[in-house]
C-alpha cells in the first residue's frame, strides 16, 4: 500500500517437490532442504550443489517471467527488482547474479543466503554493477543463521563495492519480519523504482509518521515473541502404529517401517497423522536418513515413539492427511509482506510500470537504480 500504483507486483508461487529432510514430502519449494537444522556457512544445505536441478529450474522460470513482462508489458529490465524471504531470497539473488538480459532495478533479500551457483556467478562478475542489493537479516534467526546474511553482504561488498549493498541487521528478531524491517524494504522499493523527477527520493507514509497509526510499533521482536507455532512435525498415524506395535513386542524394525512414517503425499484424504516433537532426532543429525545410517532402525523408531509424549506434540492440533495437505498448500502461497514466518518462501517480482509517454516510445524519466542487486 506504501508503493506508488503505478508499482506492479508478481508473486511467483514455488511448486510441489519431494523435500529430503522431510522424508520425502512434497512441499512447495525452489530447491531442496535436507536438512532440518538452521543454514550455516559451511553447512549442507548452504553448500548443496543441485545436483537435482531444482534452483537451475527455477532460475530459468524467474528469469522466463522478467523476459514476459519484457516482451508482453514493455517494460524494461532495468525497472524489474527481485525480491524474496529465506528461500525466495535465495532464489532471488542467484537469479539476479545469474542474469544476461541487462541490468536489474534491484534485489532485496530478507534472511537467506548466497548458493553456490550465485556465489560463483558472483565472482565471475565484473566490478561494477548499477543494481543496488538489500540484505536484511535477525540475529536470532533459527533457520537460516545470520552468519549467511553475512557473509552474503560481505562477498557483495567485495565485489561490487559499499554504495550498493546496503546490509542491515535487526537485534532479536528471529526467521520472520518486523514493522522497521519492513519499512526499510518499502523505501529501498522505492528508491529504486522511484521516477527521476526531481522529487524527494525518500518514501513518506503517513501512518508510519509522528501521530499515524503505524508510528512507535514495535520495531523487533524478541527471541520469546516468535509468531511460530508448536515445533512439531505430522506423520502417518497408521504407520506410527504399526511401529509401535513391533517395538512393543520386540519385532525386528527395518528402516522402511520408519520413513513410512513420512509417506503422507499418497495417503487418502480422511487419514489420520500424528503430530511429534520436532526435536525427536536432538542436535546431532540432519534428517531421517543420517538417524538411520548411523543409529539404526531400532533407536531412531524408539525416538519417534517418545516425541509423541513430547509438550509441543501435545499441544499440537491432530490433522488429516487433507488437512495436512492443503495447510502446506496455504503456507506456501503466503505473502511475504504479511511478515508470516515461512520456511519456502516464494520470490516476488516488482515492475515499475512504463507511462502512457514510454508506451508511446518517449521517455516517462524513469532511470536504473543506482545500487545494485544480484
Amino acid at each position: 500500500r506504501a508503493m506508488p500504483p503505478t508499482v506492479k507486483w508478481v508473486h511467483l508461487r514455488a511448486p510441489p517437490s519431494p523435500q529430503p529432510c522431510y522424508g520425502g514430502t512434497k512441499l512447495p519449494g525452489w530447491g531442496s532442504f535436507f536438512s532440518s537444522k538452521c543454514i550455516h556457512v559451511g553447512g549442507r544445505d548452504y553448500d548443496d550443489e543441485d545436483e537435482q536441478g531444482a534452483y537451475a529450474a527455477s532460475v530459468r522460470a524467474v528469469h522466463a517471467e522478467v523476459a514476459r513482462l519484457e516482451k508482453e508489458e514493455g517494460i524494461k529490465t532495468d525497472r524489474i527488482l527481485l525480491a524474496g524471504f529465506s528461500q525466495g531470497a535465495a532464489l532471488a539473488l542467484e537469479s539476479s547474479l545469474c542474469f544476461a538480459g541487462g541490468s536489474l532495478a534491484g534485489c532485496a533479500a530478507l534472511s537467506s543466503w548466497l548458493t553456490p551457483r550465485a556465489r560463483r556467478a558472483l565472482a565471475e562478475a565484473g566490478s561494477s554493477t548499477s543494481m543496488p542489493f538489500l540484505i536484511c537479516h535477525g540475529t536470532k534467526d533459527d533457520m537460516v543463521g545470520l552468519d549467511c546474511g553475512e557473509a552474503a553482504a560481505k562477498a557483495l561488498r567485495e565485489r561490487f563495492g559499499e554504495a550498493t549493498v546496503q546490509f542491515e541487521r535487526f537485534p532479536g528478531l528471529q526467521h520472520s519480519s518486523s514493522p522497521k524491517e519492513l519499512r526499510i524494504v518499502a523505501s529501498f522499493l522505492h528508491k529504486a523504482l522511484c521516477p527521476q523527477n526531481g522529487g524527494s527520493a525518500e518514501l513518506v507514509v503517513p501512518e508510519w509518521e509522528k501521530g499515524g497509526t503505524a508510528f512507535g510499533s514495535d520495531d523487533e521482536r524478541s527471541e520469546g515473541d516468535s509468531d511460530d507455532g508448536p515445533d512439531v512435525f505430522y506423520v502417518s498415524k497408521s504407520a506410527f502404529e504399526a511401529l509401535r506395535a513391533k517395538v512393543s513386542s520386540a519385532k525386528d524394525v527395518a528402516a522402511e517401517d520408519v520413513t513410512a512414517l513420512f509417506a503422507i503425499d499418497d495417503l487418502p484424504e480422511d487419514a489420520q497423522l500424528v503430530p511429534l516433537g520436532g526435536d525427536a532426532l536432538g542436535d546431532d543429525f540432519d534428517d531421517i536418513e543420517e538417524a538411520l545410517q548411523r543409529l539404526g532402525a531400532k533407536p531412531v523408531a524408539e525416538r519417534m515413539l517418545v516425541a509423541v509424549g513430547s509438550d509441543e506434540a501435545k499441544r499440537a492440533k491432530a490433522l488429516t492427511a487433507g488437512e495436512f495437505r492443503e495447510l502446506v498448500q496455504l503456507e506456501g502461497s503466503s505473502s511475504m509482506a504479511e511478515g508470516e514466518e515461512e520456511e519456502l518462501c516464494e520470490p516476488d517480482v516488482l515492475q515499475q510500470e512504463p507511462s502512457a509517454e514510454e508506451k508511446a516510445g518517449g521517455d516517462n524519466g524513469m532511470r536504473p537504480a543506482k545500487r545494485r542487486k544480484q
